[in-house]
């Protein structure tokens, strides 16, 4: 793991930076109905990348692949000020973790492992991708909480919205979407499972860069938070500023795929001493 772990994170961290100036564009993407105290889902996945190498005798490098874990669990409930006004909220906690499968084993090493623990109120679940009045819903509004990265200090979160994407959560909502017509059954190691799937492509270029994204999310009412899987595929692509749009050379490729692995009903936090 420790081969390829800078290259990983240092590719993240240039997407972030690609991204986190478009925040008007993409939406949370795991979270969609509130399930009830105590509640969790499991989901589990690969997350893969490979390195163009134009004229390497061996080809393009496939770097090998990492398991991916994401677990969200609803806590407990309190009331808190929201805009001047005592609201209801829910702590709601999301454990995610990249690496190599060892001895059974998911092996995250320094920064594979995030873990998000936040207030939200209640009313600021999404239904849809967006508002009443049209507008994306990019973030979920957030009354306090807390983070910690491996086995890194808990920390607070200062952000007054929890966005995942793209670091957390590779795939990302967009300000539209095309939805399926009708459910479809989605295989997963949960089982098959009913669901809408939503579709959404973003592209982002500048004068030397073009990122281009496609996300799929499988959306299903039945699940805990309403989601049964996601899919991306993010393509990387770079040319001299001066040069023609024609130029541009792919330069890496992450692929993320997961599916729904669990779901019960005994959900505990992981950071229960903060509150």
């Amino acid at each position: 793991m420790r081969r390829w772990q800078p290259q990983k994170l240092a590719w993240m961290f240039a997407l972030a930076l690609v991204f986190g100036i478009q925040a008007h564009v993409s939406a949370q993407t795991l979270i969609w109905n509130l399930p009830a105290e105590g509640s969790w889902v499991r989901f589990q996945g690969t997350f893969e990348q490979t390195e163009a190498r134009p004229g390497a005798a061996g080809g393009d490098l496939e770097l090998p692949p990492w398991s991916e874990q994401v677990t969200i669990k609803a806590l407990g409930s309190e009331m808190a000020e929201v805009a001047g006004e005592q609201k209801p909220c829910r702590w709601i906690e999301i454990r995610i973790e990249r690496g190599k499968e060892v001895d059974g084993k998911l092996d995250t090493g320094l920064a594979g492992l995030e873990i998000y623990k936040v207030l939200v109120p209640e009313t600021a679940i999404p239904q849809g991708i967006t508002n009443q009045e049209g507008i994306p819903l990019s973030f979920l509004p957030v009354v306090k909480g807390y983070r910690k990265v491996g086995s890194g200090e808990i920390t607070p979160i200062v952000s007054p919205a929890l966005q995942l994407y793209p670091l957390g959560v590779l795939a990302g909502y967009f300000r539209t979407m095309t939805v399926g017509n009708a459910p479809e059954d989605l295989s997963t190691p949960a089982g098959p499972q009913s669901a809408t799937k939503y579709e959404g492509k973003l592209e982002v270029e500048r004068a030397g860069s073009r990122t281009q994204e496609d996300s799929t999310i499988w959306r299903s009412a039945e699940i805990p938070f309403g989601v049964a899987g996601w899919t991306a595929n993010v393509v990387r692509q770079v040319k001299d500023e001066r040069a023609p749009r024609d130029d541009f050379k792919t330069v890496s490729t992450v692929k993320s795929s997961v599916r729904l692995a669990g779901t019960g009903t005994d959900a505990t936090s992981d950071l229960p001493d903060s509150n």
